[in-house]
């Protein structure tokens, strides 16, 4: 990989991260990890892939599927919502779907609100190549 690639990918993780921890949020996806193991950041569907494999919430065990939907919907109105929209039967859930289901759409509204975030920044890196990834990111 380019020294120059290289720079400008972790410019753009660093502020990821910084904006991550600075909100709370999707502190299960390790950047760090994740740019050692691609040669480049070339678009935003990579950068989609990169937080979206770490969406699923282990749930092999009910008590912390229960755990997180007491924590982040303790209603179940927000996840049985989510599972109605997926066209879910009330007799297939059980906690560990719902909490899933929950921690999916969680995810994929912290990542929105990062690009959203990334976008207003104004830091050194190739122009062109940062608003394409975040045009294609912010057009979903």
């Amino acid at each position: 990989m380019e020294l120059k690639k290289f720079e400008e990918n972790r410019k753009l993780i660093d502020r990821i991260k910084e904006i991550c921890d600075e909100k709370e949020i999707l502190q299960d996806v390790d950047f760090e990890y994740e740019l050692s193991m691609h040669d480049s950041i070339r678009d935003a569907d990579q950068l989609n892939d990169i937080v979206y494999e770490h969406e699923i919430l282990d749930t092999e065990y009910p008590g912390e599927a229960i755990d997180y939907l007491k924590e982040h919907d303790p209603t179940l109105e927000e996840s049985l919502g989510i599972a109605r929209e997926f066209g879910f039967d009330l007799g297939q859930l059980r906690a560990n779907m719902l909490a899933s289901l929950l921690h999916e759409n969680n995810n994929r509204n912290d990542w929105h609100m990062v690009m959203k975030l990334l976008d207003e920044d104004d830091f050194d890196t190739d122009a062109d190549r940062r608003d394409h990834i975040l045009g294609q990111i912010l057009e979903e």
